[in-house]
């Protein structure tokens, strides 16, 4: 028995002999043994890449894997580059920032060496204004302890990369700049998505399950994740083996590979020999090494591999063209029909939602007087300053169809200072939640730089004003300008304020501004606001009835998206344009006038025009006056024919006649 504990003992110091950054062992529940690993990262100086690779026609290559160089922490970089891989390939969402368009680009060079957003996020690189990972966690290469966040749970804070979620370069989960942990059985079997140490003290993560997280995190489902020693590394008979590893390229998926004391990204192989095809976060080039062998004199000994659940592919079909530009009379609907289909091999959750209840914007004038908190009001000596706001029209202002509107004029004596002159209806609401103010506005051109007209917003009249924008550009002529309004509510208030040489802080005027949710919707799904389903995989049955209706609706045009949100690989979210037009309403055409062709069995019918743009007329006639039997339809006419003549084979026609005014 004790030679046996002596063996025991010697199996496991060769372990921990054949990788210096395996810090701790333990068993798990089962009683199967469990190496912590620490991956702190090669100093720069020892960093080795060799030639770069050359791959023959035999060898099978991710050509669309990022390379990137090392961006605080080679794991979580290396990570970094098979999230980019899928930002490119369909999950749009794995990177949130405005570089390339918006999809992750095949290197970091846009951000300079060492800096990537997706690794690493850092105040002041693709367009972050507020702290970052490296701002809260980062020190210097090596150091333990005193993170610039402190000693407070960080996970709040993640966001957008993935050292955050892996826990790399954190005090909290017990790991120096630059290093990131991972767990492995040392029998070589998998372990799957390991966490069962976050709760120890010292607190410690794996790196592979803080992939994960990242992963949800950007709203995508994980089918599995694990850690693994390779087949062979230290005697195991249970590892992974370069048949998987091919199988996963096969499959267009990524792998990590753990070199000791470093991690890559593994994206290809040769089908000839055991070469595989590397990523080493040390620069822009593709290298590679033998499986199972030495990469800059580090033994491979281990994986990590990551599999995103099967996709699902959103499309809409059945989808009627008409129903984009709709035009209806007043009182009229429709309804159109949307499908909801799923082309991938996941189960596709959808939620398609219309905006609520419409709004109306009402108008009222307020006294003058100034803004609390602004300027105060000052007169040079010898001036007057004076304001007035008038709710007729304005003479000089640019003619168009809002005229004779509200208006608002500050001046000096007879010359005007700074007129501006609000567009009606003053606000054209886009949302129920914003809204956009149009106005015109000029200041006589005197020449001087202190002339200015600054527009402030509040809600609530006791509110605080908050400055909208301001112009000192000093417009001698009109000009037309557009604000966007934000976080409209019940009660919210513009106000107009100018200044001159002669005089500061007049309140021009301010204006109420009230939503009216009295209306009710003209755009519904299947009768309500929103629905929402799962399709299956391959399925294209889920039907919804898109209802437009314009009863109690105003002549003009009305817009509204569809907005279909989704776990779609692609096409995540869609958004539907639908414009109504509400025709003017067709009145009834004045009584015909008839008259007998002299000579003839004939009667000409002759009517006026009328509004409402129609689309030609229908004569009716009837030997009923009060046409009780319907009349029989005797013609049709276009819109610019006015007339009928109506001729019958023995008599002069005897009888009523009736016109319909029509639109298709």
């Amino acid at each position: 028995m004790r030679c046996i504990v002596l063996l025991i003992l010697f199996m496991s110091g060769l372990v921990w002999s054949a990788n210096p950054y395996v810090v701790r062992s333990f068993p798990d529940d089962k009683g199967n043994i469990i190496n912590e690993v620490i991956v702190p990262g090669i100093p720069e100086e020892l960093r080795n890449p060799g030639p770069i690779a050359s791959p023959s026609r035999n060898a099978v290559v991710l050509t669309d894997v990022p390379k990137l160089d090392w961006c605080y922490g080679c794991s979580a970089t290396s990570a970094a580059m098979i999230a980019g891989y899928y930002d490119r390939n369909g999950y749009e969402n794995m990177y949130a920032g405005p570089t390339n368009g918006g999809m992750f680009p095949l290197n970091n060079a846009s951000w300079g060496e060492g800096e990537c957003s997706l690794s690493a996020t850092h105040q002041g690189y693709d367009g972050l204004s507020s702290f970052g990972h490296v701002d809260r966690f980062w020190v210097t290469s090596g150091n333990s302890g005193n993170d610039p966040y402190g000693s407070a749970d960080p996970t709040g804070t993640y966001a957008n990369c993935t050292t955050d979620y892996m826990g790399t370069n954190q005090d909290w989960w017990s790991n120096e700049d630059g290093s990131t942990r991972f767990y492995y059985y040392t029998n070589g079997n998998p372990i799957y998505d390991y966490s069962g140490s976050e709760n120890e003290s010292p607190r410690k993560r794996d790196g592979i399950h803080g992939f994960r997280l990242f992963m949800e995190s950007r709203g995508y489902e994980v089918s599995t994740n694990y850690n693994q020693y390779i087949h062979g590394y230290n005697g195991n008979t249970a590892g992974y083996t370069l048949a998987q590893f091919r199988q996963s390229i096969d499959n267009d998926i990524p792998v990590l590979i753990h070199v000791t004391g470093h991690t890559m990204v593994g994206v290809g192989y040769e089908s000839t020999n055991n070469t595989i095809y590397i990523h080493n976060t040390w620069d822009h080039d593709l290298h590679s090494m033998d499986w199972g062998g030495l990469y800059s004199g580090m033994q491979h000994k281990g994986v990590s591999v990551f599999e995103l659940a099967p996709a699902p592919v959103i499309a809409v079909i059945d989808w009627m063209p008409s129903l984009i530009n709709l035009e209806l009379d007043i009182d009229e609907s429709s309804s159109q029909n949307l499908t909801i289909a799923n082309t991938g091999t996941g189960a596709l959750d959808y939620v398609c939602s219309v905006p609520g209840t419409e709004s109306t914007i009402l108008e009222e004038g307020f006294n003058s007087g100034v803004i609390p908190g602004t300027w105060t009001q000052t007169v040079v000596s010898g001036t007057t300053v004076n304001w007035e706001c008038t709710s007729g029209g304005y003479s000089g202002y640019p003619s168009g169809p809002y005229e004779g509107n509200y208006n608002i004029r500050l001046y000096k004596g007879s010359y005007d200072v700074s007129v501006v002159k609000l567009i009606s209806p003053p606000l054209n609401l886009q949302e129920a939640d914003s809204a956009s103010l149009d106005f015109w506005h000029t200041q006589d051109d005197w020449g001087v730089d202190q002339d200015e007209l600054r527009v402030y917003y509040r809600n609530g009249s006791a509110g605080s004003w908050n400055l909208l924008q301001q112009y000192t550009d000093n417009v001698s002529a009109w000009t037309q300008r557009n604000i966007s309004l934000p976080n409209l509510s019940d009660d919210y208030y513009v106000a107009f304020e100018g200044t001159t040489q002669y005089g500061y802080g007049v309140c021009l005027d301010q204006i109420r501004l009230v939503a009216d949710s009295s209306v009710e919707p003209w755009l519904r799904l299947n009768g309500g606001l929103e629905c929402s389903g799962t399709v299956a995989a391959g399925a294209a049955d889920h039907n919804i009835s898109v209802q437009i209706d314009a009863t109690g609706l105003v002549p003009g045009t009305f817009s509204k998206n569809i907005t279909i949100l989704s776990n779609s690989q692609s096409d995540s979210e869609i958004s539907i344009p639908v414009n109504l037009t509400v025709l003017e309403a067709l009145v009834a055409p004045q009584e015909p006038v008839i008259e007998y062709l002299s000579g003839t069995n004939s009667a000409r019918i002759s009517w006026v025009a009328v509004s409402g743009n129609p689309s030609g007329y229908r004569v009716y006639f009837s030997t009923e006056p009060s046409f009780s039997d319907g009349g029989t339809l005797i013609a049709t006419t276009a819109s610019d024919r006015l007339y009928y003549v109506h001729t019958q084979a023995s008599s002069r026609p005897k009888g009523f006649y009736r016109v319909i005014a029509f639109r298709n």
